[in-house]
């Protein structure tokens, strides 16, 4: 569980092959963007978020944590999500954080 207390988020980090370091988006606190790395999960499931703008490369700003889910800005749409779709959705730290700002 990434949430041991009120307040307190910790931050699972995995390492890739190439040397960068990717985070889960649960980790991602309020108002930072990242930019979408890795999807895990079944193929279906990678289809389903792909349909909701979920890919590759695409920047997403996180607006809201709540104790069950996060709400996102992604593409100019804002998409819920719960914890365990969020946690299979990795990316790394948006080095355009001026432009992400809401």
């Amino acid at each position: 569980n990434p949430i041991g207390r009120v307040g307190f988020v910790h931050k699972p980090v995995e390492i890739t092959r190439e040397g960068t370091t990717m985070i889960p988006m649960t980790a991602i606190t309020v108002g930072e963007c990242f930019q979408i790395t890795r999807i895990g999960g079944s193929a279906d499931f990678r289809r389903h978020l792909e349909s909701l703008g979920f890919v590759v490369g695409c920047v997403v700003t996180v607006i809201a944590h709540t104790a069950c889910d996060l709400i996102v800005n992604i593409r100019g749409s804002r998409i819920a999500l719960g914890r365990g779709i969020a946690c299979k959705v990795f990316g790394c730290p948006c080095a355009l954080q001026e432009v992400c700002q809401l």
